[in-house]
Parts: C-alpha cells; structure tokens; sequence
C-alpha cells in the first residue's frame, strides 16, 4: 500500500441507473478537483440511452480517466458496484477505491480530506471512511454524519439528520457503525478480508451490512466531517426519509424488508423488536392517512414472518 505518494491513484465507482444527467453533474464537479483520478461507471440497464450519452459526456472530458462497464441486467445496488470492484482489483489490486453515489456532487477538498483521514489511522485497522452527507439543495442540512446500530430497539440511527451544519459541533473525525453507500472510501486490501459487498439485499442495507462485517473482522468505520459530499436524496430511488418527502412504493418495499432481513441475519434475538417497531410505524402511517405506506410495511412483515415460519 503505497501512502507515499502526493496524490495518490483513487478510483471512482459510479453507478447510473438512467438518470445520466445526475451522473454528468457528478463527473464535472470531480473533473477539475484531483489529480490521479480514474473513474469507473457501471451503467445499469441502458435506460433512456443513457451509455451512448455518457460515452459521448466522457469522450468530450478527460476521456483516458473513464471507463464505462455495461451491465445488462438489474441486479441491485451492490451487484453494480462489485462488478466496478472487480474491474478495478483484477488490475489494479493496490489501489484505493471511492464508491460514491451518481446523484452526488463534491468540492475540491473531499478526495483530500478522505485520504488524509486514511493515513491519520493507518495504526488504527480502518476499513471504510466516510464524507459527511449534505443536502443538495440546501448544503447547510445535514443528511448523514454517521451512523450506528441500537440493537436494543432495533433501530438504524443516522447521526445529526436533519439537524443544521452551522448550529453543530462536529469533530473532524467520528467513528461509525457503519458508512452510507453514497460515500465509502476505503483500500482495496479490505476486499481480502470481508470481501465483496453483499448482493442479496438489492437495494438498502448493504452498506449497512457490509461496514459490520469490518468491524467483526476488527477494523474501525470513520467518518471524515471535513469531507462533504452534496447529495440529491431520492434521485434514483424517490425517498427522501430525511426530509419526509416523496415515497416509491418500489423503494419502500426492499427497505424495510431488508430492515427485517438485516436484524434476522445479524441480531436474530432482536429479530422480534425489529417486527415490533415496525407494527408501531404501520399504525403511525394509517393513523396518518398514508395506507399505501401502511400496506407495503406490512407486506414486509408478512412476507418475512412466512419466510422466517418456513426455514423453522
């Protein structure tokens, strides 16, 4: 692993999923910010021609930083970002990697900051640093500033959502259960250790899934404050939990499956308090008027108490 270097090879993991125009935004603002970058797009099914127009985006750029893989099928988040994994290792197995969502822009300094805070806990077993998440539109509105797992209530709890960057105190480090899938930095070497990102959840949850297997394996999650990354929530999947806005019916539904799902595999003694708290948020979504919220929520609880009575 060579940190000798000013400016060290990074290489960028972005996936499109039709929405092309989000991930052009997301290569011009990372153009002009860093040198030794190379930039890896997975595109997802070819919606709407989006690898002819990104072809031609990349081309009229700096067209030797780019390569664009084309997967055929949708196979969920974590499939995409592997198989940009796997064309990254297989020839460059030194390297350090950013998996960075296509609906996301940054500023000059959240590839340095990241790589500083890299090689200020090289002593300390990181796994994956993450970049404080701000809101796109309103770059003062905190969306994720880490994370971690309350396992007596079976709650995902993201740190400072919601909350005004201006009016916080953060330190310009801060450890995490695990690191949001819109920004995971970290040395390809881990990939020896935990291996790749796990496929079966398709879409939420794998980022989750992925930083407690480092942290099981003995290495530290970060998140690096000084690192921003601006991110338009609910481009791709149409939920914005932070802010409440919008709901795909689609989305909603591997959520909070895979919220069962991720309790069942990883705290199956909290697998109960997992079913509870969502019965709680059944009966707060119809009390609200939100039945079609209501109904998906307890299609998930259904579908994963008969998946759960047929493997006993």
């Amino acid at each position: 692993m060579n940190l000798e270097e000013q400016h060290p090879n990074v290489y960028i993991i972005l996936v499109n999923y039709g929405n092309w125009k989000d991930t052009a935004n997301c290569l011009q603002s990372i153009e002009s910010c860093y040198n030794g970058l190379s930039i890896i797009i997975v595109d997802v099914c070819n919606l709407y021609h989006s690898f002819r127009f990104l072809l031609e985006l990349t081309t009229n750029l700096s067209h030797n930083r780019y390569k664009i893989v084309e997967q055929k099928e949708n196979m969920g988040f974590a499939a995409a970002c592997n198989l940009g994994l796997k064309t990254i290792t297989e020839k460059h197995p030194d390297s350090f990697i950013w998996i960075l969502n296509n609906d996301t822009t940054i500023n000059t300094e959240t590839i340095p900051n990241l790589i500083r805070c890299f090689k200020n806990n090289l002593e300390n077993r990181t796994a994956f640093i993450g970049s404080l998440i701000l809101d796109y539109s309103d770059r003062n509105l905190i969306q994720y500033a880490g994370g971690y797992i309350d396992k007596k209530w079976a709650i995902i709890k993201v740190l400072k959502e919601g909350e005004n960057l201006s009016k916080v105190n953060l330190p310009e480090e801060v450890t995490t259960d695990w690191v949001m899938g819109a920004s995971m930095f970290f040395h390809s070497s881990i990939i020896n250790e935990i291996g790749f990102m796990p496929e079966d959840y398709f879409l939420y949850y794998e980022d989750i899934e992925w930083s407690l297997q480092a942290i099981r394996k003995g290495y530290n999650n970060i998140v690096s404050t000084k690192s921003h990354v601006y991110h338009k929530q609910g481009s791709s999947t149409g939920l914005k939990y932070s802010t409440g806005q919008s709901f795909n019916p689609i989305s909603a539904k591997y959520y909070y499956s895979n919220y069962l799902k991720f309790f069942a595999r990883n705290f199956p003694i909290k697998l109960n308090t997992a079913r509870f708290m969502l019965i709680k948020k059944i009966l707060r979504q119809f009390l609200s008027l939100n039945f079609r919220h209501s109904a998906i929520i307890l299609e998930a609880l259904v579908n994963q108490l008969k998946s759960h009575g047929t493997r006993d």
